[in-house]
């Protein structure tokens, strides 16, 4: 692979890792932290005699037993009667006999009609016309324009120093 050479603006040749550090790097530098102690060993965790220990899931719940329930007998039911009943919309709106629909007529042949359309471009049909020629506009005499010489309150008040 190619070698680059990063000169710094005195001309030194830097290294490449030095030449992505920033100024908050260089200030702000790592510290050696002091050497860590080991933790003392933990003790085996033991039920406080006074009750202070709030150790409350394990030592309040007890296994209870549990019963298996027995299904009960469902209650015999009466013999349903049968609904013979209907609603006010069915008893005032009894559907009534359609008459019978008429035949659809027979379908129509299909028959091409003589083709009368002019597919030529409009550029066919373009007759190019006569037109008047125009008339050139009479000359406007200008009169001459006078110099302006006035100057504004600025140019007056801030003269320019030579």
């Amino acid at each position: 692979g190619d070698n680059f050479v990063v000169v710094d603006s005195r001309g030194n040749a830097m290294d490449m890792k030095d030449f992505f550090v920033t100024t908050y790097d260089q200030d702000f530098t790592a510290k050696p932290l002091p050497p860590r102690e080991k933790p003392a060993a933990a003790r085996e965790w033991r039920k406080m005699p006074d009750g202070r220990d709030f150790r409350t899931t394990e030592d309040d719940y007890q296994a209870w037993p549990i019963e298996k329930r027995e299904q009960p007998q469902s209650a015999a039911r009466p013999p349903t009667l049968p609904f013979n009943g209907t609603t006010e919309h069915r008893a005032e709106y009894s559907p009534h006999k359609l008459p019978p629909r008429d035949a659809a007529p027979p379908p129509r042949q299909y028959e091409k009609l003589p083709d009368t359309r002019d597919f030529a471009p409009e550029s066919s049909q373009f007759r190019q016309w006569d037109l008047p020629r125009r008339q050139q506009p009479e000359e406007v005499r200008r009169h001459e324009t006078l110099p302006f010489n006035a100057k504004s309150s600025y140019q007056e008040d801030y003269v320019a120093h030579e």
